[in-house]
């Protein structure tokens, strides 16, 4: 690596699993002090669309809400955040591979 500065990016949930968004936000406030990791990436939607489909409006609402939140409450202790849209390409139920457009048409895509 020749001295270079390494980046450590660490990937948080933003579906909470019913315990919410401020206990997230409290798990990376204390995973910060505790190491000096400064930078995390939030992901949403996650790979659970996969098998239904493009995510709805309401989704990604939702996520830009959650986003927020995280960034009000990390706000005055140095943290960086970023957001992984943890989607593939490949989405949503089909014989065949297919390719989500936005605003969730879906394409086919090989056999």
């Amino acid at each position: 690596m020749g001295g270079e500065d390494l980046d450590i990016f660490i990937p948080i949930p933003l579906t909470t699993y019913g315990v919410g968004v401020e206990h997230s936000i409290m798990n990376v406030i204390e995973l910060h002090q505790k190491t000096g990791f400064d930078k995390f990436i939030l992901s949403g939607p996650t790979k659970g669309w996969r098998s239904f489909g493009y995510p709805p409006q309401d989704e990604f609402e939702r996520i830009a809400d959650n986003i927020l939140r995280f960034k009000e409450g990390v706000r005055d202790f140095g943290i960086r955040l970023g957001w992984w849209a943890h989607m593939i390409l490949k989405t949503g139920p089909a014989d065949r591979n297919l390719l989500s457009r936005t605003p969730g048409q879906h394409v086919c895509w090989g056999t």
